[in-house]
């Protein structure tokens, strides 16, 4: 019996790419959406299924790198990705998050809910959160990806790209935007179904 199919770069490389994709067609929509003070049902249901899919290909890229035992080694040609710079990409996320903060009162949309940290665990109250605060880390760990997942995909080839997808890629996004993402979608849904007349 045969295991799981070792994670190679050539299969890592499209799920990369495919999961920097993903997060532009999101940050694309976010920014043409403000300006165009769109419609916030029909934003919920677009956002859904653009959210939905980073997650479908971070999930991917994790898949690809397994639980295999990344070596620390020389660094990659090219790196550190220059334009990364963690101040800057969080005044974007700042300016971003105020941005759907104006844009969602405009509309009459309360982006307080209410949320439990662990379902299983029933002396546990449920604590308040922000929907908008949520989207801000998306778009924070969207940005501090961005640089790397530029890198990964020229140089999918190179040595030590398994090393580089995690702690550049997967890293910051269990570190900032993975829950704030789980989040996200759960109260995009609920927006969505409150406005959907079945």
């Amino acid at each position: 019996m045969s295991g799981p199919e070792p994670a190679t770069p050539d299969r890592l490389g499209p799920a990369l790419s495919a999961l920097h994709l993903a997060q532009l067609r999101w940050l694309d929509d976010c920014d043409r959406t403000l300006a165009a003070n769109d419609v916030v049902l029909s934003t919920a249901r677009r956002w859904l299924e653009l959210l939905g899919l980073v997650r479908l290909q971070l999930h991917r890229v994790e898949h690809r790198l397994g639980d295999r035992i990344i070596p620390p080694g020389p660094t990659p040609p090219g790196m550190p990705f220059p334009e990364l710079d963690p101040a800057a990409v969080r005044a974007t996320a700042v300016a971003r998050r105020e941005a759907l903060h104006r844009w969602l009162a405009e509309a009459g949309i309360l982006t307080t809910y209410r949320r439990v940290e662990d379902v299983l665990d029933l002396d546990q109250d449920a604590e308040n959160a922000d929907a908008v605060t949520d989207l801000g880390l998306v778009v924070e760990a969207i940005g501090l990806t961005r640089g790397p997942l530029t890198w990964l995909h020229a140089n999918r080839h190179a040595t030590g790209v398994d090393a580089v997808a995690f702690t550049n890629v997967i890293a910051p996004w269990r570190r900032t935007g993975a829950k704030a993402l789980s989040d996200s979608l759960r109260w995009l849904e609920a927006l969505r179904d409150e406005g959907t007349d079945w």
